[in-house]
């Protein structure tokens, strides 16, 4: 549900919710505000595609939302190929930037292989993708984790895309 410019997530069923771009995105920085106000995970995907004629996800990146004692928020998994690529459990300054319960601001950048995520300014993640058949572009989407565990709110949502990276000379 979308009020007053912010959106309201709240999973509700056994199924994740979705919230994508019609748009694929290669090169981009995304900002955005998010708030947790249960302990139910959720996040923002990334050159995501879709299974054809589904709401579901085939593949694609997850910058983690993580309300939990874990704290993964920035992290990145790499949903139905490898798991967790980087899960910040050895970042503890990005794992104390998170606020339960407040406004927090999140930044991803991606550029050519790289992914780069910071939480409330703290730099979380610098993830170079080393696997040449891993698509760079894709579908950028909000998650909601399923249950009813999550309760996720996001506002002022900003995709600033960027110059094509240069190939191999």
């Amino acid at each position: 549900v979308v009020e007053e410019g912010t959106i309201h997530g709240q999973g509700v069923s056994k199924e994740y919710g979705y919230l994508r771009t019609e748009k694929k995105y290669k090169d981009f920085h995304l900002f955005l505000r998010f708030k947790c106000e249960a302990d139910g995970n959720s996040g923002v995907y990334l050159h995501t595609r879709f299974k054809p004629g589904t709401v579901d996800v085939s593949d694609g990146y997850q910058v983690e939302i993580d309300p939990s004692d874990r704290a993964w928020s920035g992290g990145i998994y790499d949903e139905s190929r490898r798991g967790w690529l980087n899960d910040l459990k050895n970042n503890e300054p990005a794992r104390k930037a998170f606020k339960q319960g407040e406004w927090n601001s999140g930044r991803i950048e991606c550029r050519g292989e790289s992914i780069k995520t910071w939480i409330n300014g703290v730099p979380a993640l610098d993830y170079t993708e080393a696997e040449a058949n891993i698509a760079q572009d894709g579908r950028i989407a909000i998650q909601i984790h399923s249950g009813g565990m999550a309760l996720v709110q996001v506002k002022d949502v900003r995709i600033e895309e960027l110059p094509p990276t240069p190939g191999p000379t």
